[in-house]
């Protein structure tokens, strides 16, 4: 991570994320496991992480207990190089963690709490603290008020706000209207503007707001929307063994494209190679890939459907 690389500011939820390789899910007696992951967990940290592993730094403000978990977290993140800016609720005392079961074709089992910590708000931030030489922020829709509050203190700064969204929660309209790229789930792209044509849905999301939309297709690769430039950009084979983590990984390498100057199109291949190779590990944080790897993988798949 180079001192004079771009800065992100990720807002939004952290925790533990611990996961174990079984041989099948559902079991009728008990399954022995064959490989046990702890490891920091939550979108918001795994598309810091991801910005940091891929040409930025990385500022991350979240919410934990002041816990064994929130300690951990914490360390863990700072260890690797991100501003952590973490605020510990006193007298919390569960952070927020999911356990999930890995089994045949990555097919995944998880189960999640959000623990006892309440949930970040606008009261809870200083935006003038937290922008400071911040090129681009980076949210997930999981805590509105802060991030909304930080996202309109952005807009007005003429910093780039890019917004991950996978459902319809409070907010999220917003959050939509302030986002200057928006990269969302089919599924979220479908309940936002319901249409027969991804290509139509695209159009109607970006009459709300953002500049540039993205809607993500897991295997079947990604569409998006720029002004008038519409890519398909295809899947990057990969041997899947957990794809948690490739929705909040493709996040923060398109971040990292996008201030690194990257076109619209090679922001997008980019993304996809990072998801792809994030895929072959348990865990989003401990699948985020190198530099190095990314940029190897989208070279050697240079052939993209046209831009149209």
């Amino acid at each position: 991570m180079v001192s004079d690389a771009p800065l992100v500011l990720v807002v939004g939820q952290v925790g533990i994320d611990i996961a174990c390789r079984v041989a099948h899910l559902a079991p009728e007696s008990p399954v022995e496991m064959d490989e046990i992951s702890i490891q920091v967990g939550g979108s918001a940290a795994v598309t810091a992480a991801a910005a940091a592993a891929l040409g930025c730094r990385a500022r991350l403000v979240c919410k934990l207990a002041d816990d064994f978990f929130g300690q951990h977290v914490r360390s863990a993140l700072s260890g690797a190089g991100i501003d952590t800016r973490a605020i510990m609720a006193a007298g919390r005392q569960l952070s927020p963690f999911m356990f999930s079961a890995i089994g045949e074709r990555g097919r995944r089992a998880s189960y999640f709490t959000a623990g006892d910590v309440d949930t970040l708000t606008a009261e809870d931030v200083q935006a003038d603290e937290l922008l400071a030489g911040v090129g681009a922020v980076l949210v997930d829709g999981t805590c509105p008020s802060a991030q909304v509050a930080i996202a309109e203190a952005a807009g007005k700064r003429g910093i780039p706000v890019v917004f991950d969204g996978d459902h319809i929660r409070e907010g999220i309209g917003t959050l939509v209207a302030l986002a200057d790229v928006l990269i969302c789930s089919e599924r979220l792209a479908t309940e936002i503007a319901p249409r027969d044509a991804l290509e139509t849905s695209l159009a109607e999301i970006q009459r709300l707001g953002p500049r540039a939309v993205i809607i993500t297709l897991g295997d079947a690769g990604s569409i998006g929307l720029h002004g008038d430039e519409l890519v398909r950009q295809h899947a990057f084979p990969a041997d899947v063994v957990d794809a948690s983590g490739a929705g909040a990984v493709f996040h923060g390498a398109f971040a990292a494209a996008l201030l690194g100057q990257l076109p619209f199109q090679a922001c997008m291949v980019f993304a996809s190679a990072a998801a792809a190779l994030s895929c072959q590990h348990i865990g989003g944080y401990g699948g985020v890939p190198t530099r190095e790897k990314v940029v190897a993988l989208a070279r050697s798949h240079t052939r993209t459907p046209p831009s149209s």
